[in-house]
């Protein structure tokens, strides 16, 4: 639960600072591209088993963030 709670604060942020929510599709498929070859991805839930997120959805949200911090900045 808690890898949630810090889920919908990155989020909150984002929106708090400058109103962006969604992240560009760019962003989103170098996202995908990177969970895929991780070793803590589950490919069949589409779930990070190192943070419990889904991740289809946690791709499409600007400040979201890799619990690995395998993502660019």
């Amino acid at each position: 639960m808690n890898n949630f709670k810090d889920f919908l604060k990155e989020v909150g942020q984002g929106v708090a600072e400058d109103g962006t929510l969604w992240s560009d599709k760019t962003m989103e498929e170098r996202r995908q591209y990177t969970c895929e070859r991780c070793t803590e991805f589950d490919h069949q839930r589409l779930r990070c088993t190192a943070c419990g997120c889904f991740m289809k959805a946690k791709w499409k949200f600007e400040r979201s963030k890799c619990p690995l911090d395998k993502w660019e900045k």
